[in-house]
């Protein structure tokens, strides 16, 4: 795809910044890598292919039975020590979604070393955290913590830094990974904490246990079967293929359509389950010919206008996060629009997509905000999580949670009724992984709502679907934690029941301390606190309060007090 050249980074004055990289395309103009904590560098499949076999003695087929036997999916403890693991994970995209916004000149996120830093606040006085980057490193810092540095600042992901490092281990051997294997001999029952058990994880997991010598590696982590087929969007659809040879025309009803279209859904064929879902399809691109891609997508198209007299659609990758990469509104009878987009998603290679009924959401105001009602519920250790969150949003790119409950839902703009169901349909969705063994356990994650109008044959009718599906540790795990600390940390105070998180853009300046500084001061007694600032990049921060409406207010507010001292960019309204 392109070589990699390290250099010296220089700010404005010729002083040192630290290490920059130049990304050398086969077939493009040389791109600058600079002011990321982490280099551009990701191992291709083959080369993880092959560390498999070197380190493993493994093929890629063969990986799902050796987790089955060594890597027992589990619940961490308060009592039990644990390894924090958390890094970025290939297959929601990261690196490609960080390289997109350099090529075209934006502000890239930094996934990878925001994943890294946020994680930090997971960990407890048992724990031991592992990471790379200064941010992390400044987090560990300001929580005292045992912390444990990886070595490999030049790869984008955590794990192919750690896979090297196995590989090293073998050869001249590796401080840090004698570090990691002490941990477990001295307390086989260490619970390591990760992000998403992709195939990256897996193998150093496999390779971890066997240098330990224990008998099996606990991971708090869903099933591998759930992290490799079911955390995307693509199973929330019918192939374009399986639903054109449903009868021409259908059920005349659009509810008994979508129904009939729901059947014939990855959730209902396997799964037995009817999830809610609005009108859409998923595009075939992984692997596929550009001219296949186009013509599904063209189809795609025609089937939502003429099936559902649908005008508008959004295309979204199947397995991107936080909204990266999504295109709203386009226009179904343009298919000279469709056909090129058709073919740079074949381009991409590695991923299916979904065209789906462009949402129109009803909309709540709350605490000087005008939300779109796209709620999100959550799994936490095995179980339901209480109450939800509505989702703070900047056009389709998530920006931070406000948690709710049954007792304040009405105020966040969902109805008792409307609640009731939510909490119904995540019973349901878990209840149909259950049994499943525990490839299929889910552990942890969130799902989004969509509570919206499509229009079209639908008329005014609002529907309540499953719009996202984030098997994995999200965001609003850092909201709920939050929340927790301030609760135990205020006992009967009435001030810490509701709270709301915002991801903000620190300044160059702006580090956890300094950043945490000035929070302090500018909260004015309130409960709150950043969880997370990387420098030019990425920040969160999160207030709590007595209801959501005041804490979205005082989250707001506290982000606009940051930026009228230059510590913060604010980030527009929701769109």
């Amino acid at each position: 795809m392109f070589e990699v050249e390290r250099i010296e980074g220089r700010n404005a004055g010729g002083g040192h910044t630290g290490p920059s990289w130049r990304l050398l395309p086969r077939d493009g103009r040389p791109l600058e890598w600079r002011d990321f904590s982490v280099g551009p560098v990701v191992l291709t499949a083959s080369e993880i292919d092959a560390i498999g076999g070197s380190l493993l003695g493994l093929r890629r087929e063969e990986l799902p039975d050796a987790v089955r036997r060594e890597l027992k999916p589990s619940v961490s403890r308060q009592d039990r020590p644990a390894v924090i693991l958390y890094c970025a994970t290939p297959l929601k995209k990261c690196f490609e979604a960080d390289l997109s916004s350099v090529r075209a000149g934006g502000a890239p996120e930094e996934v990878a070393t925001y994943i890294e830093a946020r994680a930090v606040n997971l960990a407890g006085p048992l724990d031991l955290c592992v990471g790379r980057t200064r941010p992390w490193r400044e987090a560990v810092a300001a929580r005292g913590v045992r912390s444990l540095a990886v070595p490999g600042i030049e790869y984008y992901y955590m794990t192919h830094a750690l896979l090297k490092q196995a590989l090293a281990h073998g050869e001249q051997g590796s401080p840090v990974l004698d570090t990691l294997i002490g941990e477990l001999r001295a307390a086989p029952d260490t619970v390591v904490r990760v992000y998403v058990l992709d195939d990256e994880m897996k193998l150093f997991l496999l390779w971890l246990r066997r240098a330990a010598g224990v008998p099996v590696l606990r991971v708090e982590a869903n099933g591998s079967q759930v992290a490799d087929r079911w955390s995307q969007k693509a199973p929330l659809h019918p192939t374009v293929e399986t639903a054109s040879r449903l009868a021409a025309g259908g059920p005349e009803d659009p509810f008994r359509l979508l129904a009939a279209e729901t059947e014939l859904t990855p959730f209902s064929m396997e799964l037995g389950f009817r999830i809610p879902r609005l009108p859409g399809y998923t595009v075939e691109a992984a692997g596929a010919k550009p001219g296949d891609v186009s013509d599904q997508l063209v189809r795609a198209a025609i089937m939502l206008r003429e099936r559902y007299g649908l005008r508008r659609g959004c295309l979204k990758p199947a397995r991107a996060g936080t909204g990266a990469r999504i295109r709203p509104g386009l226009p179904l009878d343009d298919h000279a629009l469709l056909t090129r987009l058709g073919k740079e998603a074949a381009a991409d290679g590695e991923e299916d997509y979904v065209l789906e009924a462009q949402a129109d959401y009803v909309r709540h105001a709350l605490g000087g905000h005008a939300f779109i009602l796209a709620p999100s519920l959550h799994i936490q250790g095995g179980e339901p999580a209480d109450g939800a969150t509505l989702q703070i949003m900047n056009g389709t790119a998530w920006q931070g949670n406000v948690y709710f409950d049954e007792a304040v839902c009405e105020r966040a703009g969902v109805s008792r009724d409307r609640y009731a169901h939510l909490r119904s349909q995540m019973a349901l969705f878990m209840a149909a992984f259950a049994g499943r063994g525990e490839d299929m356990r889910l552990v942890k994650g969130g799902i989004d709502f969509a509570v919206t109008r499509v229009g079209g044959r639908f008329g005014d009718a609002v529907l309540v679907a499953m719009q996202d599906l984030n098997l994995l540790a999200c965001g609003a795990e850092y909201l709920r934690l939050f929340l927790a600390e301030a609760r135990r940390d205020r006992p009967g105070d009435d001030g810490a029941r509701y709270a709301a998180t915002k991801v903000v853009r620190p300044g160059a300046a702006a580090c956890l301390a300094t950043l945490g500084r000035h929070v302090e001061e500018a909260a004015d007694g309130w409960c709150a606190r950043v969880i997370a600032s990387v420098p030019r990049r990425w920040g969160m921060i999160a207030v709590a309060a007595a209801d959501p409406a005041l804490a979205t207010s005082r989250v707001l507010h506290l982000e606009r007090r940051l930026a009228g001292l230059g510590l913060v960019t604010v980030s527009g309204p929701a769109g």
